[in-house]
C-alpha cells in the first residue's frame, strides 16, 4: 500500500491531494509558501512530480525555497491589491511575519517574539501570476498572517481561476474568524465554500463542482495518510524527540568513529607487524634458500668423493697394494702395543724413581734408603738410572785412572771389604757384588755434593 506523507500543518495537503490525485504532474500557487519542507502543503505534491510558483516576502525563507526548489518560480515579494511597496513585519523563525502592525504588535507582548521591520516590493496576485494566465492551476493557496483581505482584492478571478481555492481564515495565532471582510469577494468569483478544517476555509470553482463530494469528510484512515514529523504545529513532540533521536545518533555515531580511528590505527599497527614479519620471512627463505645450496654443494662433492673412493678401491693399484697395507697396520699395532707396555713398565719403576733422584733438596737418609732399592732392580734398569742421574748433575761419569783401577773396589773381594768397614756394613753384606758397587758408587757422589 502507498501511503500518502503530509508535510502540512493542518492536512491541507490530504484534502487537496484526495480531490486531486487524479490529476498527473498539475500546478499550484503557494501565496505565503515560507519554508520548503516544514508546514509545506506544496512538498507532498512536489515529490509526486507536481510544479508550480511560491510567493515568500522573507528573505530567509525564499533564499531556501530557491535552494530546495531550483526548477520552480519563487517570487520575493509580498500581495497587495496594489503594486508598490509596503513594511513587512518579520519575525525570525516563525510564519507570523506579516504586512499587519497590530498583529505583529501583538506577537511581541504575548509571545516575546522581537521584530523586524523590512519594506519589500509588492505585487498584485494578477500581476504576479501573469504568467500562467490561460494555464490550468489546480489550486491556490492564501496564508499571509491577517493580510489575506488585501491580497483578494488584487485579483482578477477570471483571469486566474483555480480549481480549488485554500484561504487562511482566523485571526493568527488564534481560533477566532477572520474572513467577513473577503469571504463575499470569493463567493461572487463564483467559487463555493466545501469544507472549513479550523484553520482554513476551502473553495472550489463552479466550473469543477465534480470535486464538492471529496471535501464531505476530515483527513481520516481511508486517506491512507503518514505524517512526516516535520509539522510545526501538529508535530511538535515528533520534531523534539526526533530531535533527541538525533542527538542520540550523532554522540553514537561520534563514539563508532573513535572506536573505527582506534581500529583502524590497530589494523596499521597489525599490518605494520606482518610487513616486519613478511620481511623477516623472505630473509629466512633466502637463508634457507642459500642453505640448502651448500647442502647440495656438500652432498654433490661428497658423492662424488664416494665415487672416487669406489673407484679408487675398484682400481687394480689397490687391491695389489693391499697385503703391503695389512702388513703395515699390524706393524703399527704392534709398536702400538710394545709402547704402550714399556710406558706402563717405565711409568710404574723409572718415574717414580727418576723423580725422586732429581730433587737435590732430599736429605741424605731418604737418598740411602732409595739406593738400597735401587739396588735390587735389573741391570739395564740400573743402566738407565744411571744415565738419568749424570745428566741430573747427581753424579758425575769419570773416567778410571790407573790409580781407580787399584782402588778397593776394582774387584769384588775389595769391594765388600770396603762395604765392611762403612757405616751400612750390615747392610752392604746382604747385597751382591754389583749391588754393592752401585750403591757405593751413589755414597760418593752424595760425599760430592756435600764438599
Amino acid at each position: 500500500m502507498s501511503f500518502f506523507v503530509s508535510y502540512a500543518q493542518n492536512l491541507e495537503d490530504v484534502m487537496l491531494w484526495r480531490a486531486l490525485q487524479h490529476v498527473p504532474r498539475g500546478t499550484y500557487v503557494d501565496v505565503g509558501a515560507q519554508d520548503p519542507v516544514v508546514d509545506s502543503v506544496s512538498r507532498a505534491f512536489y515529490e509526486r512530480g507536481w510544479r508550480g510558483v511560491h510567493i515568500e516576502p522573507v528573505p530567509a525563507y525564499a533564499d531556501r525555497l530557491r535552494a530546495n526548489r531550483p526548477d520552480e518560480t519563487v517570487l520575493e515579494v509580498a500581495l497587495a491589491e496594489t503594486v508598490g511597496t509596503m513594511e513587512l513585519y518579520v519575525i525570525g523563525d516563525t510564519g507570523l511575519s506579516t504586512g499587519v502592525a497590530e498583529h505583529a504588535e501583538r506577537h511581541r507582548i504575548e509571545r516575546g517574539f522581537e521584530l523586524t521591520r523590512l519594506q519589500v516590493p509588492v505585487l498584485t496576485l494578477t500581476s504576479a501570476l501573469q504568467s500562467l494566465e490561460g494555464n490550468e492551476i489546480h489550486w491556490l493557496k492564501i496564508d499571509v498572517e491577517g493580510f489575506e483581505a488585501q491580497v483578494i482584492r488584487g485579483w482578477d478571478s477570471i483571469k486566474i481561476r483555480p480549481w480549488i481555492l485554500v484561504v487562511e481564515a482566523t485571526v493568527p495565532g488564534s481560533n477566532q474568524p477572520n474572513f467577513a471582510a473577503w469571504d463575499p469577494m470569493v463567493q461572487a468569483a463564483n467559487y463555493r465554500l466545501v469544507y472549513f478544517d479550523g484553520l482554513n476555509r476551502f473553495y472550489v470553482a463552479g466550473e469543477h463542482a465534480e470535486l464538492v463530494e471529496k471535501f464531505n469528510a476530515p483527513p481520516n484512515v481511508f486517506d491512507n495518510v503518514r505524517l512526516s514529523g516535520l509539522s510545526g504545529e501538529w508535530c511538535t513532540n515528533l520534531i523534539i524527540e526526533g530531535r533527541e533521536r538525533d542527538a542520540q545518533y550523532e554522540s553514537r555515531l561520534a563514539m563508532l568513529e573513535t572506536r573505527v580511528e582506534a581500529e583502524e590505527s590497530a589494523r596499521k599497527a597489525l599490518e605494520a607487524q606482518c610487513r616486519s614479519q613478511l620481511s623477516k620471512i623472505v630473509g629466512l627463505r633466502k637463508s634457507l634458500s642459500d642453505a640448502t645450496s651448500v647442502s647440495r654443494k656438500f652432498e654433490n662433492q661428497a658423492q662424488s668423493s664416494q665415487l672416487e673412493l669406489q673407484a679408487m678401491r675398484s682400481s687394480t693399484s689397490w687391491r695389489v697394494t693391499a697385503p703391503m697395507r695389512a702388513i703395515v697396520r699390524g706393524v703399527r699395532s704392534a709398536r702400538t702395543r710394545e709402547s704402550q707396555s714399556l710406558k706402563v713398565q717405565v711409568l710404574k719403576t723409572v718415574r717414580p724413581m727418576t723423580l725422586w733422584l732429581m730433587r737435590k733438596t732430599m736429605t741424605i737418609g731418604v737418598l740411602r734408603t732409595s739406593a738400597l732399592a735401587l739396588l735390587s732392580v735389573h741391570e739395564p734398569t740400573k743402566r738407565r738410572l744411571r744415565s738419568l742421574a749424570i745428566k741430573a748433575d747427581v753424579i758425575h761419569e769419570t773416567k778410571p785412572t790407573a790409580t781407580d783401577l787399584q782402588t778397593p773396589f776394582s774387584s769384588i773381594s775389595d769391594t765388600y771389604q770396603t762395604v765392611a768397614g762403612s757405616p751400612n756394613s750390615e747392610l752392604m753384606k746382604n747385597l751382591s757384588p754389583n749391588a754393592a758397587r752401585v750403591f757405593l758408587g751413589i755414597q760418593k757422589a752424595i760425599h760430592r755434593k756435600k764438599v
